[in-house]
């Protein structure tokens, strides 16, 4: 019969028997059930010895913050949340630098396994696709310099984030600075240099082997990347993926439960974006209809027992959602747009609404109420400057016109938004489809549901992601 190893047994450092950095590291290093037991027994040791507290307070610190979760730790997870402390200021100093000044910043100081996940945060979110390039370039660089055990000289450092962690961290680090290097190329249209970083997540990852957790945020990048391509049931199948690290490396981490809502959140998304007869051929990937999809995650994640923002989130995607295969999801709708209504907004959740809205009185009969809800969505996206967001409002205005027997408006309607698609990087079909309901209206009531789902990946490319918010 096995007996558990007390884990002061594996301590040793030195005559004084004190805990210190280096000793803590080979102690969780070494512990292969690194869960409340371990916890315990290293706060329990902080508090009563004040000599260790001196010495690795910071780990009581890092659990107290949230940084470190008490009941699922181990030796990877501890370098990162104490990589991200030490990063801090220099973050905080960097937070509005241009890419340049950043490297400039970096070059001096040791790699860091902070130091990737956080440019790849600024790469996702920057302004536009060539500062997303270099930040994400740099993310790569510094990920192939990371410390590996067995390439790196003993004895263990003071620093914990500069300690030598396994290669399946290392390969975790690169599958995500690729992700996001291969995404801003792709949208670049550099593809041949986007396939090369994708190399990395070409081959089914084992889900057992992503010891830093990267491994999901990386695949919704290549999910995202396909939306590119205008693949929208590929990228249900990398969410599919991303899913799958979600439920094997569980944790009762509350940021670790809501990026697994935003991953189905995205994979809603992309369903909208299919064709209702792609959906209908059975593709190998377990998709469901929107409509399905939409009551699944309303059941799974109520958005009263959401923070606001995933709330709200979830509350549009499932409008979005049931809007698609009328009359299949009207009747649930209300009760959505209701509690998007309860919540506080933005200007732009605020025009949202209104357009989902438009699109339901529209949907469901309702010619005046859909006249001017949707006349009123187009005033509050020019207001807020998006263009997507624009022309989904034009469509859905001039499908109210038509409905109210005004066809003679709906080629003004349509030609306002050409104009505005020039200006925009509306994809060639997207374009040529548009063009031929401004050339021939008679086409929207077939056509109209179409464009929606062409204009909708543009407004997810559009939009950030808040999976990889940047924080200073």
């Amino acid at each position: 019969m096995s007996t558990k190893t007390d884990p002061s047994e594996k301590l040793d450092n030195g005559p004084e028997k004190h805990l210190t950095w280096p000793g803590l590291l080979r102690l969780v290093a070494g512990c292969r059930e690194p869960g409340e037991p371990l916890a315990a027994f290293l706060l329990r040791t902080i508090e009563v010895c004040p000599q260790c507290a001196e010495n690795c307070g910071t780990f009581r610190d890092l659990i107290d913050a949230g940084e470190l979760a008490r009941e699922d730790f181990d030796l990877p997870r501890l370098a990162m949340a104490y990589s991200r402390l030490r990063c801090r200021p220099l973050w905080e100093r960097l937070h509005q630098a241009e890419p340049y000044t950043i490297a400039e910043a970096l070059a001096d100081e040791p790699p860091r396994w902070a130091m990737v996940d956080y440019l790849v945060r600024k790469s996702v979110n920057a302004p536009n696709m060539d500062t997303a390039e270099e930040l994400a370039t740099l993310a790569f660089e510094i990920a192939q310099k990371l410390p590996v055990v067995g390439e790196t000289p003993e004895p263990i450092p003071q620093e914990c984030d500069e300690v030598p962690l396994p290669q399946e961290c290392k390969h975790d680090a690169l599958c995500l600075a690729a992700a996001a290097r291969g995404l801003a190329l792709r949208a670049l249209g550099r593809y041949l240099e986007a396939s090369d970083c994708f190399e990395y997540l070409a081959e089914p990852l084992d889900t057992s082997a992503s010891p830093l957790g990267l491994a999901a945020p990386a695949l919704v990048l290549r999910a995202v990347s396909c939306l590119w391509q205008m693949q929208p049931i590929r990228t249900a199948e990398w969410l599919d993926s991303a899913k799958g690290f979600h439920r094997v490396n569980r944790s009762t981490d509350d940021t670790h439960h809501q990026h697994a809502i935003w991953i189905e959140v995205y994979r809603l998304r992309a369903l909208i974006c299919v064709d209702p007869l792609e959906l209908a051929a059975g593709p190998d990937v377990d998709l469901r209809s929107p409509t399905l999809a939409a009551r699944e995650l309303l059941a799974a994640h109520p958005p009263e027992a959401l923070p606001e923002p995933l709330a709200i989130a979830v509350c549009q995607a499932c409008a979005e959602a049931l809007l698609v295969l009328p009359p299949l999801g009207l009747a649930e709708l209300p009760p959505v747009l209701g509690a998007l209504e309860t919540l506080s907004q933005s200007e732009e959740d605020k025009a949202l609404l209104c357009g989902l809205q438009g699109r339901h009185a529209l949907l469901t009969g309702n010619t005046a109420q859909a006249l001017e809800t949707c006349d009123l969505a187009v005033t509050l996206w020019w207001d807020l400057e998006r263009p997507y967001r624009i022309l989904c409002a034009y469509v859905d205005l001039a499908a109210a016109q038509a409905q109210a027997g005004q066809a003679h408006e709906i080629p003004r309607i349509l030609n306002e938004a050409l104009i505005i698609a020039a200006d925009a990087r509306l994809h060639l079909d997207s374009l040529a489809l548009l063009k031929s309901l401004a050339d021939d209206p008679n086409r929207l009531p077939i056509k109209g549901a179409e464009m929606h789902r062409h204009l909708h990946i543009h407004q997810i490319l559009e939009e950030p992601l808040p999976m990889f918010e940047v924080a200073p």
